[in-house]
């Protein structure tokens, strides 16, 4: 072998050990850099269609990526980014991967330009920017048919959800059509309820003292002992029929008071004189405790009846 063939064969087993060696580190200085890029689900859409676009950041762990600037897309006003989602997670070869999930669309026919993402990120205290690759997107519009008489098929209707709102007016019909039939029920109630009861007459206060005096004088109090009750609720009768007759207040006046008030009644002497003395001789029963003869009991009844007879109002009110 001459000396020039041995000198190619050490180049070569040279060049063979700088190959892999290079290959060996690969990873590492792989792993050690920021590397973006970005991709379509579709290149190609119909008017109104949506895609997604895909931005992927790897990084290593010692980087940290300060902004993902999206503006770009705006300098593209045909084409409409509707939501937008992040998602980050662990990568290969212990770097990290944040994803950017767009989906966008466009109502504009022809052929756009997706222009780069860029990139802000620092590592190993420096700052850096890098970008994607520019994209391209093609929207083609609606297939039109030649055939002029070609129908379109039908779509349903897509109707919203009902309402309260929706039925506020057969609503307040039926609220006013029961509010009439209470109110026309009522007023029909009470006319035949006026029409049962007929005109209220007003019991004059003779037959009211007289209709108790009666009671009273069926319980018998007297004959079982009970002197004071008996005289006590005759008087009150008695007392309650003058109030009611001559509009005095009697039922909490003395005897004196009460004829001085029946002067003005025009009331005759005689009954004047009675009434005092079944008032008074009806006191000294209840307050005295006087024990007059039995006979005085049915007296006092009697005096107290006759006097209501002869003092009576005929007319009756209605």
């Amino acid at each position: 072998m001459s000396r020039f063939d041995t000198i190619l064969r050490l180049k070569a087993e040279c060049l063979i050990w700088v190959c892999c060696f290079i290959s060996s580190l690969a990873p590492v200085l792989m792993s050690a850099q920021v590397s973006v890029s970005a991709a379509l689900d579709k290149n190609e859409l119909l008017i109104g269609d949506q895609t997604g676009l895909h931005v992927f950041v790897r990084y290593p762990k010692e980087a940290s990526i300060d902004k993902v600037d999206l503006s770009g897309l705006r300098t593209v006003p045909e084409i409409e980014v509707l939501n937008t989602e992040s998602l980050e997670n662990k990568g290969d070869a212990g770097t990290l991967l944040l994803e950017k999930h767009l989906t966008i669309t466009s109502f504009d026919s022809g052929y756009y330009f997706i222009p780069p993402v860029y990139v802000t990120y620092t590592l190993n205290g420096a700052t850096k920017t890098d970008s994607t690759n520019e994209l391209g997107l093609k929207i083609t519009p609606l297939p039109v048919y030649q055939d002029s008489l070609r129908l379109m098929p039908i779509k349903d209707i897509i109707e919203e959800p009902k309402k309260i709102q929706d039925y506020w007016f057969w609503l307040l019909v039926l609220g006013i059509i029961g509010l009439l039939v209470l109110i026309i029920a009522l007023a029909n109630k009470r006319k035949d309820k006026i029409k049962e009861v007929g005109p209220i007459r007003i019991v004059p206060a003779h037959e009211q003292a007289l209709e108790r005096l009666q009671h009273l004088e069926h319980r018998k109090l007297w004959q079982q002992g009970q002197i004071k009750d008996y005289h006590t609720e005759l008087t009150h009768i008695f007392r309650e029929y003058l109030e009611k007759r001559y509009q005095i207040q009697a039922l909490e006046s003395t005897t004196d008071e009460i004829l001085t008030q029946l002067q003005k009644a025009e009331l005759e002497k005689s009954w004047q004189e009675k009434l005092r003395y079944i008032l008074q001789t009806v006191d000294l029963v209840k307050f005295a405790k006087a024990q007059p003869p039995s006979s005085f009991h049915g007296e006092a009844m009697e005096n107290v009846r006759a006097f209501i007879q002869h003092t009576k109002e005929e007319e009756a009110s209605v």
